[in-house]
């Protein structure tokens, strides 16, 4: 439960630089394949960057990824193995490599891309794509980790639900002393109610704070016709 919090901010800002990269990957690409033929960027002709296509794609799936995972972590949700630690492990290292191969291939492709960033437009975006890409990367790989260490700390095994389960509470249950307890099943209305200092009464008596007041069971059990005394007959149901 302590790791939570951070693994759903960390999604948060995993979302933030996922539409960051979204925005700077589909600049570059509308930019590529709108060429001027003046342009002297390969030779006017119109093409594309297939590692920023990658990014792009990778981005799109870690938008999509987040948002639902952010639900079942602060829904406590428990669906099979689509809500597991096992299932959440599984696509955040998709991720993991995907961003991993995008940024090391796409800062190899560029690495000398220092020197033009101050003067062109194109090169300050190429820049941000990569610093972006690696923080995402991290980002991806921070999660990892607080998901390992959350399942760790729980003892559970990696089918159990990546948010743990709430604890059940309503009327359902019932208090004896300090210890909540479902009521057997099959009891009725005219069992025994119990009192806080732990006391259980026969069938028919009422238990009390300090102590046992019941009396024996009046009711008219026998079948017989009850005899009158010119009293008025007080009932203990």
């Amino acid at each position: 439960m302590a790791f939570h919090p951070l693994r759903f901010a960390l999604y948060a800002a995993l979302i933030l630089f996922a539409i960051t990269l979204i925005g700077l990957t589909s600049a570059r690409i509308n930019y590529t394949r709108n060429l001027r033929f003046s342009d002297p960027l390969h030779g006017g002709f119109p093409y594309y960057d297939p590692i920023i296509v990658e990014l792009l794609v990778t981005s799109i799936l870690a938008f999509l990824w987040s948002l639902p995972m952010m639900f079942l972590i602060q829904r406590h949700a428990s669906r099979g193995f689509a809500t597991s630690y096992a299932f959440e492990m599984l696509g955040l290292f998709i991720l993991w490599v995907m961003y991993l191969v995008g940024a090391a291939i796409a800062t190899n492709k560029w690495r000398n891309i220092g020197f033009c960033r101050g003067f062109f437009g194109q090169c300050r975006i190429l820049t941000a794509i990569l610093a972006f890409s690696w923080i995402a990367w991290a980002t991806v790989t921070f999660l990892l980790l607080a998901s390992l260490a959350d399942l760790l700390s729980g003892h559970s095994g990696v089918t159990a639900p990546l948010a743990g389960t709430r604890a059940a509470t309503g009327p359902e249950s019932t208090k004896t002393g300090n210890v909540y307890s479902a009521p057997a099943a099959g009891a009725g209305t005219g069992g025994a109610v119990g009192n806080a200092g732990g006391y259980s009464a026969a069938p028919g008596a009422t238990g009390t704070m300090g102590g046992y007041t019941g009396g024996p069971d009046t009711r008219n059990l026998g079948g017989a016709p009850p005899v009158s005394t010119g009293a008025p007959v007080s009932s203990n149901v």
